[in-house]
């Protein structure tokens, strides 16, 4: 659409059909307003008659480049580029098992899709120092990590232990822990325990508390408590039956939670070598065990963060050019069976 001035005064109006409408003779409208007025509205309805006869060509045509250009618009910025991946270590060394799963990676970047295996390191040299000896780890897909082939040797207490991992473009990355003490249980969890049958007013049961022996160089204890087996229930009994398990409605957890299907439930840091039954920690009957961790300080500063805190701040990580924890901790469990409360 556009205007043209001939050598008349005329202003014409174009439309691309070909169409052509004066809209002002100037020359022959002067001291003529009411002529001028007719023909603007002349001008306006033969415009509205155009648009309504030929509204489905507009819209194919017109509809799809406006689109066009507001896609390249909104697209106009440059894709975040420039970043910068960090290695990532996740080990803990555990009193008395063997060296498993130094899982080794590289930090993915926040618009590049989340798949773990994608951020795996599979081909550095990976090392374990200790008393004076190398053990040289190897690297497997299943759980994905680094371990020490010989599952014969086993993490000893009270001891150092030297983490030292060279990358293929020769990136040093180390770190160290010293093991604890072998944590053992005084008074460990009974086989059968009665859950409460009044179940809104659940009694402090003294016969069901824990106890471990305190550990040197230790502040806090985790606690962790596992339901091993959320379908079985009467095969464990004696005699066995065919019963099967359910949750403990009691537990006021949400359904929506995103814990609502975890298994494990941690508590923690305990300051003391004991700790009460506390009923409310049991989301299903059944079988369960519950696990006491004598943690590094490594591994204790991991938890706070992740367990307590849901954030990580790479301060506190005691990895040497690289983010992540390597800790040591000894273990102690005891399996017990949570009756359900028909007593």
């Amino acid at each position: 659409m556009k205007t043209n001035s001939n050598n008349n005064n005329r202003l014409i109006l174009e439309i691309n059909s070909g169409r052509r409408y004066q809209l002002i003779n100037t020359e022959s409208i002067q001291n003529k307003p009411h002529q001028i007025l007719n023909n603007k509205i002349l001008v306006m309805k033969n415009i509205k008659n155009y648009i309504t006869q030929n509204f489905r060509t507009l819209s194919i045509f017109v509809v799809p480049f406006v689109m066009i250009l507001t896609l390249l618009t909104s697209c106009g910025d440059a894709p975040t580029t420039g970043y910068i991946p960090r290695n990532y270590v996740e080990a803990n060394l555990i009193v008395g098992m063997p060296v498993q799963k130094v899982v080794l990676m590289h930090s993915i970047a926040m618009n590049d899709s989340l798949d773990n295996s994608k951020g795996q390191i599979k081909d550095a040299d990976v090392r374990i120092i200790s008393e004076n000896k190398e053990y040289k780890l190897i690297y497997q897909d299943k759980p994905m990590g680094y371990f020490y082939p010989d599952t014969n040797y086993k993490v000893k207490p009270n001891t150092n232990y030297k983490l030292s991992i060279i990358l293929k473009d020769g990136t040093s990355i180390s770190a160290e822990t010293t093991s604890p003490e072998q944590v053992s249980w005084v008074n460990g969890p009974k086989k059968w325990i009665y859950y409460p049958k009044d179940s809104l007013n659940l009694p402090t049961d003294p016969s069901y508390s824990i106890s471990w022996t305190n550990i040197p160089n230790v502040n806090y204890y985790l606690l962790k408590v596992t339901c091993l087996d959320t379908i079985e229930y009467g095969k464990y009994l004696e005699p066995v039956t065919q019963e099967k398990n359910r949750r403990n409605n009691q537990n006021f957890e949400p359904v929506d939670a995103s814990t609502y299907h975890d298994l494990t439930r941690w508590g923690g840091p305990i300051p003391n070598p004991n700790a009460p039954l506390v009923w409310m920690s049991l989301k299903w009957y059944g079988k369960h065990r519950v696990t006491i961790i004598a943690p590094d300080e490594n591994l204790l500063k991991w938890y706070l963060q992740f367990q307590r805190n849901g954030d990580y701040d790479s301060h506190y990580s005691n990895i040497k050019n690289g983010i992540g924890t390597f800790c040591s901790s000894s273990e102690v469990y005891g399996d017990f069976f949570i009756l359900k409360n028909i007593k």
